[in-house]
């Protein structure tokens, strides 16, 4: 191994640096497993990867690998706070659609239950539609003592301070049938379902950061793993870890991508 490498300077050096990306990667896909962001499934792809990409920048079937290795994890590490933030966000959003159903289940079981008026009024300005927000606050509270629900009443003074475009009051479309509804609706005046319920609901922190490792490890067997194959093995055994690999990402991406029963 040391031959080969030393016969390229630049290959020998990116592949021996290329294992602290591999390291900063694999304690990033650590840190996501004792978070739970991610699952067990997601992690081992992950780790696999890595440490298979750091083996084989030390002993590349062609001295180009090394530092398309080494430029792609340095890449990976570089991009890490970006996607991990964009993880954080979807995750929190996703909290907020879970209050969000939750204020639904308590109507169903109480139409009069005005604290999950209130709930549902939270969740909606937390993800961003302040106007129908408001006016469910606003219904909610109407029937709340001030006295009793001071937070509540000092809430909707705020927000009613904050909230004066009227696009923020722009019709909602239910989630259901699609049919716009005013700003306070509830429920969807058209087929009575919950207008900020449905199908389409956002994607929550670990299913997005299982579709990032999925989708970069797709890439990787696409722009290094095909190459490295075919220039390292021979034909017969080229042609089978190629079709292997290629399998291998379509299921991952598969998996990955794969519609969520919550979602459907």
């Amino acid at each position: 191994m040391l031959e080969h490498l030393t016969g390229s300077p630049l290959a020998f050096a990116t592949g021996c640096l290329v294992w602290l990306p591999v390291a900063i990667w694999v304690l990033s896909l650590v840190h996501w497993l004792i978070l739970a962001e991610i699952d067990i499934l997601t992690f081992f792809l992950g780790l696999s990867t890595a440490i298979g990409l750091g083996v084989m920048a030390m002993n590349p079937p062609d001295p180009i690998i090394a530092p398309l290795t080494f430029v792609f994890m340095v890449l990976t590490v570089v991009l890490y706070p970006v996607v991990r933030g964009a993880v954080q966000r979807r995750e929190l959003r996703s909290l907020d659609y879970d209050s969000i159903g939750r204020a639904y289940e308590l109507l169903a079981e109480n139409p009069t239950n005005v604290a999950a008026r209130v709930r549902l009024a939270r969740a909606l300005y937390a993800t961003g539609r302040p106007g129908h927000a408001l006016r469910i606050a606003e219904e909610a509270i109407a029937r709340m003592p001030h006295s009793l629900f001071p937070d509540e009443h000092r809430m909707v003074a705020q927000w009613t301070l904050l909230v004066q475009s009227p696009d923020a009051f722009a019709p909602a479309s239910c989630g259901h049938c699609g049919h716009p509804n005013e700003a306070g609706q509830v429920y969807c005046s058209r087929c009575g379902r919950e207008v900020f319920l449905g199908p389409a609901l956002p994607i929550g922190g670990m299913i997005a950061a299982r579709r990032w490792i999925a989708a970069w490890f797709a890439a990787l067997a696409a722009l290094i793993g095909v190459p490295s194959a075919a220039k390292g093995l021979p034909p017969g055994a080229a042609l089978g870890a190629i079709v292997g690999l290629i399998l291998i990402a379509f299921f991952a991406l598969i998996w990955a991508f794969r519609r969520e029963s919550a979602t459907a």
